[in-house]
């Protein structure tokens, strides 16, 4: 699926990725252009991109009532910030309909539209913000009367926000509803553009094919619709299938309907109170659906070409590129070995969560830490290679969605700026900037020139299939910042190196904090966070559990699972100027342990040098502390200490140790450790790490510390525990 910002052909060929470097016209980047009968010109246009989340009900063959009632409980989060629909229903074909709607100066209305023209009730005072209401529309069919209430529930003490306006009228076409939106005006369900969306969430919305009078309507909200009662068109528990994208329809039409773009459920609803802390337990208390006018799961785009995937292709990074106009851009795929026929001993999992969470996150500083910055590097084509402002993709899940609220569903159904070659989020006088997924090519390059075999797995496949991917091989490594990981794959690696496999963390703040997949849409990943350690958002109280498993989110080390347990290392500091250090050898890096480590190794500074903010040690470190888990018998074997003011400690691990000197807390830390079953993890604790690895052609320390752990790992004599050594 391709989209040009110009009608006209475009060139695709089919590339593997070799070496990156995001400065324009570098001879250091170097792709290998693949045969392949996909390679030619295709025709291109610009596609749409429709945000925008709502609920769709197809109801068609209900028969025409006496008039209608629309029912729901909101809790609007931007009334009075353009006009925004709950509830809209439309006639078969398309020329009458109804909706009850806020406007646009935050009034609660009634909108008819018809053959006759247009006819409009308006209540007479704003809604607030974040406030729980009921609110009501009907129509008298036969007789054109109108009417519309509000009222707001868990008032205010000493307040309480009630209102009722009537409308008498002319006799007014009655019609049976053939599509039903929530949060959004759409006239037809299969159509993909929707307008005028809800931001906030919508509770229990219900129909009637006739006009109810007030005692009524109060009646109705008090069950919410679960009574049988004549006329009810449809009742909708938002509470039901909350990990799927169907919304349950408990009326006797049983009109079923789905979500667009992936709101988020398992909300606390208007009866949810602070004794219930999770939804699997008492889900009719999280029978709200929080909808955004900025969600965004699946572009939705028409396919623009196919890539069929040759058997005798080996493992590896590829991607399709484009080029129209003298543009350039890069549509990374990944190939993994073919199921049970590793080609390898060592195994890479590239972090595909991470990437996600993460996608389209270059547009802006979200922490405002004080002096931070963002310097555009003068070689870079800022267009093609550099940070974007641009959202209309979507942003990552460090940012808030238009009403402040933080975005939690993250997909890769999209563009994501981030995710191909060529691209630098940020630059000093040292580095590059690159990051994730463009940092990680220059791992899977010092593999290649060094002649090691390797196969690539990613987060999504070893989330679905756990231990027994990775189980044939005697090394796992993974990239440069694993930081979200999922239950699974905590569980796979975990029992990998339990098992005796041996693993290689060449990254920084790993295996930090918990993500969900969904279970049923493949694409959409979910995070929620607890208590915010980087000035990004916090969840709604009530509101930590996954919407897609039901279990807490948050950090692993609030949720009983400390990195520092698996790995040795865990979060420490972290230096948004992207600024790095060089990591000094310690005491412990001179013990017979770890003699086979530093073999042919006479420097005592370790990467001062490096691609990624110029040095080892940089961005993101991470540490041991015994009181969290690290290993008793672990070896610091390198040290980045000595930080300036722009290093930052994190809140959360102010308690973590006994010693709350600045000095214990803001610093990187490289360690190795055995493990029972004659394994062994060797831990690098920097997400700038892997920049320092190609340095001078590979001809450098980093290199060799590394390659001198990679292939006593690869040996498969087992390790053993001997504290004495």
């Amino acid at each position: 699926m391709v989209s040009c910002r110009e009608e006209g052909p475009f060139e695709a060929d089919v590339v593997r990725l070799l070496h990156n470097d995001p400065r324009v016209g570098s001879p250091d980047f170097r792709e290998e252009h693949l045969p392949h009968e996909a390679n030619g010109t295709y025709q291109g246009r610009p596609q749409p991109v429709h945000k925008g989340s709502f609920g769709i009900v197809a109801a068609g063959g209900l028969q025409a009532g006496s008039g209608l009632t629309m029912l729901a409980t909101i809790w609007p989060t931007q009334p009075g910030q353009g006009p925004q629909c709950i509830v809209h229903c439309s006639g078969q074909d398309g020329t009458v309909s109804a909706r009850l709607e806020i406007s646009d100066k935050g009034r609660l209305e009634i909108v008819l539209q018809g053959a006759g023209g247009d006819r409009r009730l308006s209540a007479r005072s704003r809604l607030a913000t974040r406030c729980w209401y009921r609110v009501w529309a009907t129509l008298d069919a036969a007789t054109g009367d109108l009417a519309l209430g509000f009222r707001s529930l868990r008032p205010t003490i000493g307040f309480e926000a009630a209102e009722t306006v009537r409308s008498d009228g002319a006799g007014w076409q009655a019609f049976a509803p053939d599509c039903i939106a929530f949060a959004a005006e759409i006239e037809r369900a299969g159509e993909a553009a929707a307008r005028h969306h809800f931001n906030g969430k919508i509770e229990r919305p219900i129909l009637f094919d006739h006009s109810l009078s007030h005692t009524q309507v109060e009646v109705v909200f008090a069950d919410g619709g679960a009574r049988p009662r004549p006329g009810l068109i449809g009742a909708w528990d938002f509470s039901r299938d909350i990990p799927t994208d169907r919304i349950v329809d408990i009326g006797p039409h049983h009109l079923y309907g789905r979500l667009v773009n992936a709101p988020t459920r398992a909300m606390t609803g208007s009866n949810w109170t602070a004794a219930v802390q999770n939804w699997p337990s008492e889900p009719e208390l999280y029978d709200a659906i929080h909808f955004h006018d900025d969600d965004l799961a699946d572009c939705q785009w028409e396919p623009s070409l196919a890539i069929a995937i040759p058997e005798d292709w080996r493992s590896g990074v590829y991607a399709v590129r484009l080029r129209q106009r003298g543009a350039e851009y890069h549509v990374p795929f990944i190939v993994r070995p073919q199921p049970g026929r590793p080609r390898a001993d060592l195994v890479v999992l590239l972090p595909t969560a991470t990437y996600q969470v993460y996608g389209n996150h270059s547009a802006a500083p979200v922490y405002g830490y004080p002096g931070m910055k963002r310097v555009p590097a003068p070689s870079f084509e800022e267009a093609e290679n550099g940070p974007v402002e641009e959202s209309a993709y979507g942003r990552s899940g460090y940012y808030p969605h238009s009403d402040g609220s933080g975005i939690s569903i993250c997909s890769r159904l999209r563009p994501v700026v981030e995710f191909r070659p060529k691209f630098a989020r940020m630059t000093d006088t040292k580095g590059l900037g690159v990051d994730k997924f463009a940092l990680d090519l220059y791992l899977l390059s010092w593999l290649e020139s060094r002649g090691i075999s390797f196969d690539i797995v990613t987060d999504e496949d070893l989330d679905r299939e756990g231990l027994r991917l990775i189980k044939p091989y005697r090394v796992l490594m993974t990239g440069s910042h694993p930081e979200y990981v999922t239950e699974h794959i905590f569980d796979a690696v975990e029992q990998f190196v339990e098992e005796g496999g041996r693993l290689m963390y060449m990254g920084g703040d790993g295996f930090d904090a918990r993500v969900a997949y969904h279970p049923h849409l493949p694409g959409l990943l979910e995070i929620r966070r607890g208590v915010a350690r980087d000035g990004s958002w916090e969840a709604e109280p009530g509101e930590e559990c996954s919407a897609f498993d039901g279990r807490p989110m948050g950090l692993w080390r609030h949720l009983g699972r400390p990195s520092r347990r698996l790995l040795g290392v865990g979060m420490s500091a972290q230096c948004e100027l992207f600024a790095g250090v060089p990591y000094r050898r310690a005491p412990d890096s001179y013990t017979p342990r770890a003699q086979f480590i530093f073999e042919g190794v006479e420097e005592s500074i370790l990467g001062d040098f490096g691609v990624a903010a110029g040095a080892a040690a940089g961005h993101e470190l991470d540490r041991s502390d015994a009181s969290v888990g690290t290993p008793a018998h672990a070896l610091v074997l390198a040290v980045a200490s000595d930080l300036g003011p722009e290093w930052m400690p994190l809140l959360d691990d102010l308690g973590s140790s006994k010693d709350f000197t600045r000095e214990a807390k803001v610093r990187g830390e490289i360690v190795f450790f055995e493990t029972p079953a004659g394994g062994a993890i060797f831990s690098v604790g920097s997400t700038t790490y892997v920049g320092s690895l190609v340095h001078n052609s590979g001809r450098n320390v980093i290199s060799r510390i590394t390659g001198n752990v990679l292939r006593r790992f690869l040996d498969p004599t087992p390790f053993s525990i001997d504290i004495s050594a």
